[in-house]
Formats: C-alpha cells, structure tokens, sequence
C-alpha cells in the first residue's frame, strides 16, 4: 500500500491554531481542544493512506483543480493529492458555515 507524505500549508496552520486556540480561550474547553488536535493527528494518519477516500468539491473550478475535503467536527479540511509525488498538501481548515470556496 503507498503511503503519501502530508504537507499542512501556512494558512491551515494558521487555521488549525486559531480553531485550538477558539477552543481553549472562548468556548473554556482546553479538553476538547486536545481531543480536536488528536483526531486531526488521526485524519492525517488515515489521510496518508487512503486520500482519495473523500469527495472532490462540489465547486467546478476547485473539483478541476483537485480539491478534495474533509468534515472534520464543524470544520472542512481541504486538500489536494500529487499523485507524481505521492504527497498530500492541505490548503485550510475552515469552519464549514463560512462561504469557504472564496477562501480556497
């Protein structure tokens, strides 16, 4: 079975801080913080495995790109595969009610 390499882009970086961060400072939750923090350490896990598991985006222009994603808890994590490459680049994490396609 190829195992891909997982590449977390500055901006999911970013956004994975500020979703822990959201957790821990405004909601009081710094339990589930790290219960988010160690499921997403899971998906990246399963991810590099099995990343055509999950759905391209319903948008045309971000399917043709090769936009795949993710719902993890409230969140939708964004991704692309290099097949050439093997390797998985996660472009966000954001908060699925937000209009996300202008973000991508």
């Amino acid at each position: 079975m190829k195992k891909y390499n997982i590449y977390v882009s500055y901006l999911a970086e970013k956004d994975l801080e500020e979703i822990v961060l959201y957790i821990q400072n405004k909601l009081y939750a710094p339990k589930v913080a790290l219960e988010f923090l160690d499921g997403f350490e899971l998906f990246i896990e399963n991810l590099s495995v099995m990343p055509f598991k999950n759905p391209l985006v319903k948008d045309k222009r971000l399917a043709l790109k090769g936009y795949r994603y993710y719902i993890f808890n409230n969140y939708l994590v964004f991704y692309t595969i290099n097949e050439k490459e093997l390797c998985v680049d996660i472009h966000r994490i954001l908060y699925s009610r937000r209009n996300w396609m202008y973000m991508l």
